[in-house]
């Protein structure tokens, strides 16, 4: 009879065989489970270009943006228009002014010359004590951040816009993420506001004469209101707003 150790040893290389290939099965399923979590995890990168790609959605219609009053409209106490600026066939004349009057007036007939505004019509007007004064109206000239609001004007002052995510709570496919929000400047209120300075400066009128003093030709809230909101926009710290980010089988989006 021959003997069954061939057998034997041929069914112990099998289990050594097979004892060193499992290790190996389980470490190459290990490495591909954890490069899989490393590729779901958000990172603070993509959050933020899946914000700003959002930025309409999420800021312009739920963020408060900053505006201000546009004035379309000045009222010029004791001063009466002539024949020429009643026809339009020439613009008011403000230069015969004092010096500090009228600033709303006056900087409106240089937004007019910037091409911001234009001015429509001009009125000789009666109050009901019996007072006199010229009434001038202005209409803005297709610009899309200068809005009619009733019977007003808004300028828009500020945009804002995803600056930082400065925080990611990640549950498996749900994220929260935590954005910050900074202002900047519209270029048409740079603009205009580089008009103000330049008017105010030439008649030699700061801040404090705005808020203290107003004379008889007319307030000046516009030129005021220019000023305190250039200010706020250069000391306004960064706001904070959270979001959830929901992972899909192409990527991450927000949810609805």
């Amino acid at each position: 009879m021959q003997p069954r150790q061939p057998k034997l040893l041929t069914l112990t290389a099998l289990i050594l065989s097979c004892l060193t290939v499992i290790p190996a099965v389980c470490y190459s399923t290990s490495a591909n489970s954890s490069r899989a979590n490393t590729q779901a995890r958000l990172t603070r990168a993509t959050a933020l270009a899946i914000l700003k790609k959002n930025t309409e959605r999420l800021l312009r219609s739920q963020y408060i943006e900053p505006y201000i009053n546009f004035p379309i409209d000045v009222a010029l106490t004791q001063v009466k228009a002539s024949p020429e600026e009643i026809s339009g066939t020439k613009p008011v004349d403000y230069s015969h002014l004092p010096k500090g009057a009228a600033m709303d007036g006056k900087v409106l007939d240089r937004l007019a010359k910037a091409g911001i505004v234009k001015q429509m019509w001009v009125q000789n007007k009666t109050n009901h004590l019996g007072e006199s004064y010229m009434w001038v109206h202005y209409n803005v000239v297709s610009q899309p951040l200068i809005t009619p609001i009733a019977q007003f004007y808004s300028l828009k002052v500020g945009e804002a816009s995803f600056s930082g995510v400065t925080g990611i709570l990640q549950q498996g496919g749900a994220a929260q993420i935590e954005a910050t929000i900074s202002i900047a400047p519209t270029p048409i209120f740079v603009q205009i506001k580089g008009i103000v300075n330049k008017l105010l400066q030439e008649e030699g009128i700061t801040e404090t004469d705005l808020r203290a003093k107003y004379d008889f030709y007319g307030s000046r809230s516009f030129c005021l209101d220019v000023l305190t909101q250039s200010r706020k926009l250069v000391t306004q710290g960064k706001d904070t707003l959270t979001y959830m980010l929901v992972r899909y089988d192409d990527g991450w989006r927000v949810a609805q």
